[in-house]
C-alpha cells in the first residue's frame, strides 16, 4: 500500500506526481514494491491518479493524517500490508525486502524502517498490529509513532536517505538540485565516473593531512565518526560545494558508500576531485579503526 493522501498544498499540487527531476515522486515506491503480490493506493484524488493505472482505495479518515491510511491499508486488506509513504524518492526495492523479511519474525506486529529514529511509513505492518490501529484512531490518537508503543517492533536500519521525504517546495528544490537539477527545468546531471577507495588508503591519506567529509545526518555523525572529518549532510550538499574545494583530493564518505557515492558524483560533474570511502564508517569500524562521538 502505498499513502497517497493528502491536498499537497506545500508543494503546489497532487504529491505523488509532483516532478522530482524526470519522474513522478511516487514512482521510486512503485517500482521498490512490484515484488507485492498487489499494489493499491491508499487516499487522494482518485481521478487524478488515475493515470496511474492503479487501484486507489479511498481513506476512511481523510484528513486525519497517515495513520488514518495505515488503519484503512490494514481493514482492507485484513493481511499483512508493507506501507510506504509516496513521498520517498530514494526507497527500493532491496530496503523493503529486508523490512518484509523482519516481519515474518515470530510475534512481530511491525517490522519498521529505522535511522535514527523509527520510520512507521517504511514499515510491514502484520494483520496482527489492526485492532491497535483501530483503537487509536477511535480513541483519537493520530501519531504512528506513538502506536508503535504498544506493538511488538523489529527495527531494521536503513540508509538515512532512503528515508528522506519531499514533504513541500522546499525539500523538492534540495533533492533536484543534489539529484542533478537546479530547478524543475534544467537539463540532468549524468552521474560522473567516481574513484572508489578503501579505508586503508583513507587512513594513509589522513596522516598526510587531506580533508574527510561525512554526509550523514547529524544524529548518525554524532554516535560514531572519524576524529576531524567534517558533517555535510547529503541534503545541503549543492549548498556546500565550496567546501569541496582543496588543492588536492576530498574524501567522502557515509554509513556504508552509498550516499556519499551519489555527493560525490554530484560534485565531481562540478569539476571538482573526490573520491567516495567504500564501505563507509561501518568498514572503518570493522576494522578496528577508532572512531570518536558525541556532540562535535
Amino acid at each position: 500500500m502505498v499513502l497517497t493522501g493528502g491536498e499537497g498544498r506545500r508543494i503546489g499540487g497532487l504529491k505523488p506526481l509532483v516532478d522530482v527531476g524526470g519522474s513522478r515522486l511516487v514512482d521510486a515506491a512503485l517500482s521498490a514494491l512490484e515484488p507485492c503480490r498487489s499494489v493499491r493506493l491508499v487516499g487522494g484524488d482518485a481521478t487524478e491518479l488515475g493515470a496511474l493505472g492503479i487501484e486507489v482505495i479511498p481513506d476512511r479518515w481523510p484528513g486525519e493524517g497517515p495513520l488514518g491510511g495505515i488503519a484503512t491499508a490494514l481493514a482492507a486488506t485484513a493481511g499483512d500490508v508493507m506501507v510506504v509513504a509516496c513521498d520517498l524518492p530514494a526507497v527500493d526495492r532491496d530496503t523493503l525486502e529486508r523490512i518484509a523479511l523482519a516481519g515474518d519474525l515470530p510475534g512481530v506486529d511491525v517490522a519498521v524502517g529505522s535511522t535514527d529514529r523509527r520510520q512507521p511509513l517504511l514499515a510491514r505492518w502484520n494483520a496482527s498490529s489492526c485492532g491497535r490501529v483501530l483503537e487509536a484512531m477511535a480513541s483519537g490518537q493520530r501519531s504512528p509513532t506513538d502506536v508503535l508503543a504498544g506493538l511488538e517492533v523489529a527495527e531494521v536500519p536503513v540508509e538515512a536517505e532512503v528515508a528522506v521525504d519531499v514533504d513541500d517546495d522546499h525539500d523538492l528544490a534540495l533533492w533536484r538540485r543534489a539529484h542533478g537539477r537546479d530547478d524543475g527545468v534544467a537539463s540532468r546531471i549524468e552521474p560522473m565516473a567516481v574513484r572508489d577507495v578503501t579505508v586503508e588508503d583513507l587512513e594513509s591519506a589522513l596522516a598526510a593531512g587531506a580533508t574527510l567529509i561525512d554526509v550523514r545526518e547529524p544524529a548518525e555523525y554524532a554516535e560514531a565518526r572519524i576524529e576531524g572529518s567534517t558533517l555535510i549532510p547529503l541534503s545541503t550538499v549543492p549548498d556546500n560545494v565550496e567546501r569541496f574545494r582543496s588543492d588536492s583530493t576530498v574524501y567522502v564518505m557515509c554509513r556504508s558508500g552509498g550516499r556519499s557515492l551519489a555527493a560525490c558524483e554530484f560534485v565531481a560533474s562540478l569539476g571538482l576531485d573526490v573520491v567516495n570511502v567504500e564501505g563507509g564508517i561501518m568498514a572503518w569500524i570493522s576494522s578496528g579503526r577508532p572512531v570518536a562521538s558525541g556532540d562535535s
